[in-house]
């Protein structure tokens, strides 16, 4: 078992949406980021980690432009908030 962890930007969603946009047009214009950086809230989810004695694995992924997103900066962002979430 582990826990699969992806944020999303809505204004981004909502643009592709209105615009009948693709998965990849979703992808290249950032409709996804790594935990922490968009809007989604993981309050809930760090509560159940704490109280349910969770200590499985936590993946974090982020469909990103690298070009738009230096990788190392956005796994640097995703562990930090992920460190705060569940540790």
């Amino acid at each position: 078992m582990h826990i699969h962890l992806k944020d999303v930007r809505r204004k981004v969603l909502k643009r592709i949406l209105e615009s009948d946009g693709s998965f990849n047009s979703g992808v290249k214009e950032g409709y996804f980021t790594v935990p922490g950086d968009g809007d989604l809230d993981f309050s809930e989810l760090g509560k159940f980690v704490h109280n349910s004695g969770y200590r499985g694995w936590v993946i974090v992924e982020a469909e990103q432009d690298p070009a738009k997103a230096p990788p190392k900066v956005y796994a640097e962002k995703a562990y930090r908030f992920a460190k705060e979430l569940i540790f």
